[in-house]
């Protein structure tokens, strides 16, 4: 667990600005989806596209940040 977060500490340290922002928006609309669970007016509208919002920014981030551990993780191999 302790390699993951070095990984992780890593990855914080080189992440660009467009990284951050979809940080920030995978993490708003995370949040929003909770907040949806307790507003019934309008719900499967505004959950379907929080959903998109949230799957979009999340893939984008672990897409990075895995291509990232795959050639550190290869490179500590070596």
């Amino acid at each position: 667990m302790k390699t993951f977060f070095e990984y992780c500490s890593a990855y914080l340290k080189r992440m660009s600005l467009v990284d951050f922002v979809l940080l920030k928006v995978c993490i708003f609309s995370f949040a929003a989806l909770i907040g949806m669970a307790l507003s019934p007016k309008h719900r499967e509208a505004k959950l379907s596209i929080l959903t998109v919002i949230f799957s979009v920014s999340s893939l984008m981030l672990m897409k990075g940040f895995f291509r990232f551990f795959s050639a550190h993780r290869l490179h500590a191999m070596e």
